[in-house]
């Protein structure tokens, strides 16, 4: 990120707002007890904050910017050291096991990894585990201004809707909560979702229906539900 993404991601006004979508994605998840979890880009944690303080789950809060961590350890610093670790890499290559995790968030990530955000995919796919689910919040390119920069700027590697869920599908993650919205006069999109990681033996049951790590009637939905251009708040 350069220092002015920096400055509004960092703001605690931009947390807040953050945090009041995060919760409507974790309150969808059904997550065993003390889960195990990890935040990636990090920055002010607010999904590691969540995820601690109303599951008790066992957090690592990764960035590969040294400064996102320091901001995480201090914005988190009130919840102790026990249940959060910290740690400094990218996401596209990450140090961790396969099937490590119960739940990944990611919030405002995947559009600032150029290049590489499908490798970051695949990696949240590998460190899930079976069932485990993967949280995020992006902003996306429309479609139309997709098409435009992919025939113009050749080296952007730039994620819209189809791309991302190509990615995720590929991965072996399906979608089971995924919301848009058109902003900026319908230039970008902001996503919201859950997508959960098929296991071997991953099927639908008798009623057609596909068990999973979530609770409620939001699951399977997959697709997007469109507000007026202008109308998305960050």
């Amino acid at each position: 990120m350069n220092i002015i993404e920096r400055l509004f991601v960092n703001r605690p006004k931009q947390g807040e707002a953050r945090r009041r979508e995060a919760l409507s994605l974790f309150d969808a998840l059904s997550l065993p007890d003390r889960p195990q979890g990890l935040e990636i880009g990090c920055g002010q944690g607010i999904g590691t904050r969540i995820l601690v303080e109303q599951y008790q789950a066992r957090m690592i809060a990764s960035d590969v910017d040294a400064g996102q961590i320091r901001l995480a350890r201090e914005r988190l610093a009130d919840l102790g050291d026990g249940e959060i670790e910290f740690r400094e890499c990218d996401a596209r290559n990450m140090p961790f096991d396969d099937g490590s995790f119960d739940v990944v968030c990611a919030f405002g990530v995947l559009h600032h990894i150029d290049p590489g955000w499908r490798e970051a995919v695949s990696e949240v796919g590998r460190v899930l585990k079976d069932g485990g689910c993967f949280v995020f919040i992006d902003w996306l390119m429309s479609e139309k201004v997709s098409r435009f920069i992919q025939k113009t700027i050749t080296d952007w590697d730039i994620v819209d809707e189809p791309m991302l869920k190509e990615a995720l599908a590929r991965n072996n993650l399906a979608i089971e909560v995924f919301e848009s919205e058109r902003c900026w006069l319908g230039l970008l999109r902001k996503c919201r979702g859950v997508a959960c990681k098929r296991g071997a033996d991953f099927s639908t049951t008798e009623n057609g229906k596909r068990p999973g790590a979530l609770r409620g009637e939001r699951s399977g939905s997959g697709g997007s539900k469109s507000s007026a251009p202008g109308t998305c708040r960050e």
